[in-house]
């Protein structure tokens, strides 16, 4: 069974992108310390309803758009957000046009870090 992340690093505000500064701000704390990331396969994959999703293998996604379609869909197993301190005011949200709140989440881990806390979160499904 294909197991399905969402990750994204955003702002104490909500906000993964800034309109001018991009996700500049967001990534400082990537120099702070040791950082581990994981990679799978260049796999193109689609988003579907119903439908298994990467064969079998662990999907991340790292984009607020895909993680809110996979969260609507009912898709999404487990929400990693690296959270950062620093607000940007204005922006892309990561949580925008949610259907079917609220969602519940089970929280797994919390890790401080310089600059940002990493949460984890399993979705839990309906």
């Amino acid at each position: 069974m294909t197991f399905v992340t969402a990750n994204m690093s955003m702002s104490l505000d909500g906000f993964v992108s800034h309109p001018t500064d991009g996700v500049g701000t967001l990534f400082g704390w990537y120099g702070r310390g040791d950082v581990v990331v994981e990679t799978t396969d260049d796999e193109r994959w689609e988003l579907k309803e119903g439908a298994e999703v990467g064969g079998g293998k662990s999907v991340v996604i790292g984009s607020a758009d895909l993680t809110r379609q996979a969260l609507n869909a009912g898709l999404l197993d487990e929400l990693t957000v690296d959270l950062v301190a620093a607000m940007l005011g204005e922006g892309i949200r990561f949580f925008d046009n949610l259907k079917e709140t609220p969602y519940e989440l089970e929280q797994t881990s919390v890790r401080p870090g310089n600059g940002v806390v990493h949460l984890a979160y399993k979705v839990v499904k309906r």
